[in-house]
């Protein structure tokens, strides 16, 4: 929220905040275009996330929250409330890194 509102300030602060190494939380809850293919990329681009909200996300599986896990080392906090399609795999996943 605080970054979007700082990205209207000019060119050079809005390419800051859409910069992903500087994302450290992610609220992703109830939206439905997030895949595991997005999960992936996101992990890719961003390693210093610590804290992500995947709850109410349907299109994700065990894979994606894996792939996000092993490149998110940092990670130390995991939400995802109402995804009955992810197993004891992601969790099990998250946990060990």
């Amino acid at each position: 929220e605080r970054c979007l509102s700082a990205s209207l300030v000019c060119k050079y602060w809005r390419d800051l905040c859409l910069d992903f190494q500087f994302w450290k939380q992610l609220d992703l809850s109830s939206r439905q275009q997030v895949t595991d293919e997005l999960l992936e990329k996101i992990a890719s681009r961003s390693q210093n996330i610590t804290d992500i909200n995947i709850s109410d996300c349907r299109n994700i599986s065990d894979t994606g929250v894996c792939v996000l896990a092993f490149k998110c080392p940092g990670l130390l906090r995991y939400t995802a409330y109402r995804c009955k399609q992810l197993s004891d795999t992601s969790i099990i996943a998250v946990a060990s890194q």
